[in-house]
This record gives structure tokens, C-alpha cells and sequence, in this order.
């Protein structure tokens, strides 16, 4: 599609502008390619003569890169995700993904000084940190939030602003991966707590409504460990679920609404098509990222145990036997150790997600575990489960101390 301020003169009809110089050296172009074999080249003639998209709606949109859909490669050894930060690298899809279920996580105000620019290779712009009233200060300004979203939003005049535009001329794929740079820095969790980090993203709504000369947006959804689902868990429709990838449940949703689509694109597949051949109607696609510590691949061993949803500290284990986080019984208690992952020490991650799965073992010899006992990830195995009193025994095995 050409600008049609660029087609020619003023007041030339898109029939006069096809002779206009532009449109001519198009077709010249065209005409002097190299023939097929025993083919000439195809006819090549002018359609139609229209304003462009950026003129129209003043955002641009990307698709994401085709060597940032998994984290390893096809040799099984080279890492082939997205780095984001020197502890975090993610795939990203760009064909119009969304998570399924879709559930995003609640968020927490995050707030300028959370940000990392110096270390951080996306780094969140300054104009995304609008918001001094809410949840943010003046001197420490926050995201705005919008339900289960950051709302990262541009400020009317923010080109000429000190603090510049949040989303400016940036597409959605560089947007998603300002999201992931915001999900890197997201933790949940509670003192010594572990994985509860943010591990994934849906990133979209980009430059919805944006008419000449408005605000542009888009929307950053969190996913953390226990909202992501793997395809070959019961919680993922599978029926539904056509765009899963790399063990995570996926799929392709509706195109985001897009006001040129009753106007420049009326009739056509613009959206969708430019990202995936499959995909059909007019709008804006979403984007989804997840970090490679979270899920590589969709073997055992690299997509993420369902013993992730076990609480060890509640004294619940992983029963491989049922699938399912079960209360220990008497006589063991719960223990939390890293997953066997094929790539653990190949792919970076944050120190604080070692991808614990809880399961429930013998107590120890000197120690009694009525049911439910358990110990958090990284607890003092000589203090916890309970240790023996003086003056009781206490053999592996132990329910309760026994008087000497």
C-alpha cells in the first residue's frame, strides 16, 4: 500500500496518480525481474491508489522474529531464545498467540525504581512510569494499571516530553519484549519463598483507537508459575488449544479490534495474515513470550512439572502415580528439591527459581512427621521435620517420638 500523499500532484485521481513517478518505478521494478524459467515475469498492474496505515492511525506493528520461537536449537545444544536480561531469555510468538485458559495473574505496583536500564536489554522507556497518584510518587513515579494489566500508555505530547513515549513508533514486538522486561521484575513471592516469578506474557490491544494525533497504548498481561499450562495438562482444552508450542497450552484468538479495518484494510486479511498463513479476518495480532527457565521444550524434562502447583511447606508432595499434590502421610513429610531439567545449567535464570517439585520421602532417623509435615525449599534439613526430644527415640520413619 502507498502513501497516497506520495502517489503526486495534488488532485490527481488514484487513475491519473498510477502514472505518477513512484507508481511507475514500481512497476518497473517489477517488470525487470528476472524470468521464470520458460515464464515470463507476471503482469503487474495498479490496484488501488490509498492512504497508508501509519498515515491513517499513526502506530506501526511488527511480527515477531523467527529465530526467537524456542529456546533450543535445532542442533540440541545452541540456545536460540531472546535474552532479556543476563538471568532471563524467552520465546516469543507473534502469530496471533494467546494462553489458554486465559488467566492473567493480579499485579503489584511497580514502580520506577524497580526498573534495571543499566543490565536490563530491553529497558522499560521512562514515559511508561505515568502514574504519581495511585500507586506511584512523584519522584518515583509507577505503571499504570488497568485491571489485569499494565497499561502502558502514551502521555499526549510525550515526543517532545523529557521522559519521551512509552510506546512512541514502537511495534508489538518490541513491545512484548518491554513486557517481558517488566515480567523479569515481577516476584510474588514472600521472603525466601522461590518460584514465584513472572513467567509469562500476552502483550496486546497495541494502538487500539490511536486516531491521528491521540494517545497510543497497549496492554501487558503477567502470567505467573500456576496460571501457565502445560498442553498435556488436564486444565488445557486441547480442542482449543491449536496453537500450542514448546509444551505451553496456546491458542489463536480473534484479532484485537482495529478501526482500519472499515476503512484502509476493509476486505482484506492485513492483520493475521502478515504473521501466520493460517489465520483469517482484519485486526491487530497478539503477541506471547515465556522464559526459557519456565518451559523448553515439550518432553519430560524440559516442559514444567506439574509438581510445581505442591507446596512443601504445607506438607503437600507430588504423587507421580496420580498427577496430582497429595498431603504426605504419617511417618514422611515433604521435601522440595530442584527439577531434573535436561538444560538447567545451559539456560540462565533468575537465582530465586530453581523449579522446585515438592514429593514426600521417609522422615529421617532423629526426626518424627506426623501427617502433613513438611519443609519449605532450602530449609535446615537438621531442624526440619521436627527433631526428637531428649530422652525419645525417633527411627527413620518416625510418626511420633517414642519415650526412651
Amino acid at each position: 500500500v502507498v502513501g497516497a500523499s506520495r502517489c503526486g500532484g495534488a488532485g490527481e485521481t488514484p487513475c491519473a496518480a498510477a502514472q505518477s513517478g513512484l507508481l511507475t518505478q514500481l512497476k518497473a521494478l517489477v517488470d525487470a525481474r528476472p524470468p521464470r524459467t520458460g515464464v515470463g515475469p507476471p503482469p503487474a498492474r495498479v490496484e488501488a491508489v490509498t492512504a497508508t496505515t501509519w498515515e491513517a492511525e499513526r502506530y506501526r506493528e511488527g511480527r515477531a522474529h523467527a529465530d526467537f520461537k524456542a529456546c533450543i536449537g535445532a542442533d540440541n545444544v545452541s540456545l536460540a531464545g531472546l535474552p532479556i536480561s543476563p538471568v532471563a531469555m524467552a520465546a516469543v510468538w507473534g502469530d496471533n498467540v494467546e494462553f489458554k485458559p486465559e488467566d492473567h495473574a493480579g499485579l503489584i505496583p511497580f514502580f520506577e525504581s524497580m526498573a534495571d536500564p543499566e543490565h536490563d536489554f530491553f529497558p522499560i522507556p521512562p514515559g511508561c512510569f505515568r502514574d504519581t497518584a495511585d500507586n506511584g510518587l512523584p519522584n518515583n513515579p509507577a505503571l499504570v494499571q488497568g485491571g489485569k494489566h499494565y497499561e502502558l500508555v502514551d502521555d499526549p505530547g510525550c515526543a517532545s516530553s523529557q521522559r519521551g513515549c512509552c510506546v512512541g513508533n514502537r511495534t508489538q514486538e518490541e513491545m512484548t519484549y518491554i513486557c517481558l522486561t517488566i515480567c523479569s521484575h515481577v516476584d510474588w513471592g514472600g521472603p525466601g519463598q522461590v518460584d514465584k516469578r513472572c513467567v509469562g506474557v500476552n502483550y496486546d490491544e497495541h494502538g487500539e483507537g490511536a486516531a491521528p494525533g491521540s494517545v497510543k497504548k497497549g496492554h501487558c498481561h503477567l502470567y505467573s508459575t500456576e496460571r501457565v499450562v502445560a498442553e498435556r495438562e488436564p486444565e488445557c482444552p486441547r480442542e482449543q488449544a491449536p496453537a500450542s508450542r514448546m509444551g505451553i497450552c496456546l491458542t489463536h484468538p480473534k484479532p484485537t479490534a482495529r478501526t482500519e479495518c472499515s476503512g484502509i484494510l476493509k476486505g482484506t486479511n492485513e492483520g493475521p495474515k502478515l504473521y501466520d498463513e493460517d489465520a483469517t479476518g482484519c485486526g491487530m495480532t497478539n503477541f506471547a513470550g515465556v522464559f526459557c527457565h519456565f518451559s523448553d521444550g515439550e518432553e519430560l524434562g524440559r516442559v514444567p512439572s506439574r509438581g510445581r502447583f505442591c507446596d512443601s511447606s504445607k506438607g503437600q508432595g507430588y504423587d507421580k502415580a496420580t498427577a496430582a499434590c497429595e498431603f504426605c502421610k504419617a511417618g514422611t513429610f515433604a521435601q522440595s528439591s530442584p527439577e531434573q531439567r535436561e538444560y538447567r545449567e545451559t539456560i540462565p535464570r533468575p537465582a530465586d527459581y530453581p523449579s522446585a517439585v515438592s514429593i514426600c520421602t521417609d522422615c529421617p532417623a532423629g526426626h518424627h512427621c506426623p501427617r502433613r509435615t513438611g519443609c519449605p525449599f532450602g530449609a535446615d534439613l537438621s531442624a526440619c521435620p521436627p527433631r526428637c526430644r531428649v530422652g525419645h527415640s525417633c527411627p527413620k520413619g518416625s510418626i511420633a517420638p517414642e519415650e526412651c
